[in-house]
């Protein structure tokens, strides 16, 4: 399943009792890959690379477990919550010394818009999410994408933005100089943005044009070509963790305005008859009832 959803490679090791599994969705000569593993070793090696096309890139973000990764001399071990870039026109091995479960990007290398020589001096590093905003809606995008009803549409969107947003990730890391981001990305990353202050009341267009470094003009205009506006869209994110709060906690209604951004009880429950018809109390009522 793995040399013919990615490039030939060979299994070196393998727990007793295996299991895994893995689904793929495929944007042309790119793709995304969630690999669910027992712990094993995958190597591709001279021979290997010599039966396949060359010149992709791929890079293994990983959700749970680590993952021991050598290539061209060196050796990383990369945690979850980090990532780590490989090629595929140079051997490798892969090591699973747990259960593990990642995402894996893989893409012709021209795609990145990089020169191989920058891609060889970022190979081999582990990569942490935390402190990386592109990398972090990176991660929000594959999450989602991985639990969303897959489609080609959705993985060839899920695939070139993922592409852009590690893209970006690594020109940073390397110093060199950053492209204009597609709408797809900016529009994401704003809505990443949202998703992660949407409890700070002063979280607003200018906020997020001054987080991103654009103009509050560019705000309306992504938010726009998506068919809604940016109050509007922090309105109903607000909206939409509110009433999951409201169905999975016990927090008090005034206790879940405040952590979702709103000025306070009263404001939280004007919105929600305004918008929804009904009031926060009403969705708390119903979800006990279910």
């Amino acid at each position: 399943m793995a040399t013919a959803t990615f490039v030939p490679v060979r299994i070196s090791r393998i727990a007793p009792n295996f299991s895994g599994d893995m689904t793929h969705s495929r944007a042309g000569d790119a793709g995304l890959s969630r690999v669910r593993s027992a712990p094993c070793e995958v190597v591709r090696t001279s021979h290997e690379i010599s039966g396949s096309a060359a010149g992709l890139a791929a890079f293994s973000l990983q959700l749970s477990g680590p993952i021991e990764m050598t290539q061209a001399g060196s050796h990383v071990r990369t945690p979850a919550g980090s990532g780590v870039l490989y090629l595929t026109d140079e051997p490798y091995v892969l090591s699973f010394p747990s259960e593990t479960d990642l995402i894996i990007l893989q893409a012709p290398i021209e795609h990145f818009g990089i020169r191989l020589a920058d891609l060889r001096r970022a190979r081999g590093r582990t990569v942490s999410t935390v402190a990386d905003q592109d990398l972090q809606t990176y991660v929000r995008l594959l999450r989602s994408h991985c639990t969303a009803a897959s489609s080609v549409q959705n993985g060839a969107y899920a695939t070139r933005v993922g592409v852009e947003l590690l893209s970006r990730s690594l020109r940073r890391r390397l110093s060199l100089s950053m492209p204009t981001r597609s709408h797809e990305a900016l529009l994401l990353s704003l809505k990443s943005r949202v998703a992660e202050h949407i409890g700070d009341i002063c979280l607003d267009i200018g906020s997020l044009a001054r987080a991103e470094g654009i103009s509050p003009r560019t705000v309306h205009t992504v938010f726009d070509r998506a068919g809604t506006t940016p109050a509007r869209y922090i309105r109903e994110a607000r909206l939409v963790k509110a009433q999951r709060l409201l169905v999975s906690t016990t927090l008090r209604v005034a206790d879940i305005a405040l952590v979702t951004g709103f000025a306070d009880h009263s404001t939280m429950t004007r919105v929600f008859r305004r918008d929804l018809g009904f009031t926060p109390s009403d969705v708390r009522v119903r979800g006990s009832q279910e």
